[in-house]
């Protein structure tokens, strides 16, 4: 049986200052620098990746993902700049059946405080529920990362609840979930629904 895809052809999608494109093998020596980060990693749910290799490894689980119908994840390259990449951004845990996903970002340090993942999620969210068709998305997180509890409170995302000790962390132990929540119909009167 041939496995499922989201897309029949990858959907990249352009912003302002960016482009989301396919992560491919070539990528992984830059998400070393954004995966590899303590800083970055900080609030993740896995400890920062050792080598090039662990990104290999990253690239070829996503393209299964997408196959499977798990998930979609770009690699965020600048238009001034396509060699080099800026953040990964995901809808993972993806249900076709339930019409939901997940938002996830890695952004690279030199990128912080520069308004990009606002351009970005609200990019992604329009993919999501208006060419995607999704009815939810969610963004989970450690309740402690201000940067997307942020960007979960700009786009009007509701929180549903705070999972205790939801997720072990090697050499942090349970860390609890923040759950946000967008639903299509909140989309067009969110802040930034109307664009």
């Amino acid at each position: 049986m041939k496995p499922y895809c989201l897309f029949p052809n990858f959907p990249e999608l352009q912003t302002a200052r960016c482009r989301l494109v396919q992560p491919r093998a070539e990528h992984a020596p830059n998400m070393l620098e954004i995966f590899g980060d303590a800083e970055t990693m900080r609030y993740m749910q896995s400890s920062p990746a050792t080598q090039v290799e662990d990104c290999h490894l990253k690239v070829d689980a996503w393209q299964r993902d997408l196959e499977t119908g798990k998930g979609i994840r770009w690699a965020v390259v600048p238009k001034e700049a396509p060699e080099e990449l800026v953040e990964v951004f995901a809808l993972h845990y993806w249900s076709q059946v339930h019409q939901r996903a997940e938002l996830g970002s890695y952004l690279h340090r030199d990128w912080w405080g520069r308004g990009l993942s606002t351009e970005l999620t609200w990019a992604v969210l329009h993919f999501a529920f208006l060419r995607a068709e999704l009815h939810r998305v969610e963004l989970r997180c450690d309740p402690r990362n201000s940067a997307s509890v942020a960007i979960a409170r700009k786009f009007g995302m509701r929180l549903e609840g705070v999972l205790r000790d939801y997720v072990f962390v090697e050499e942090r132990g349970f860390v609890d979930e923040a759950v946000y929540a967008l639903l299509s119909t909140d989309w067009p009167t969110s802040p930034w629904g109307g664009f």
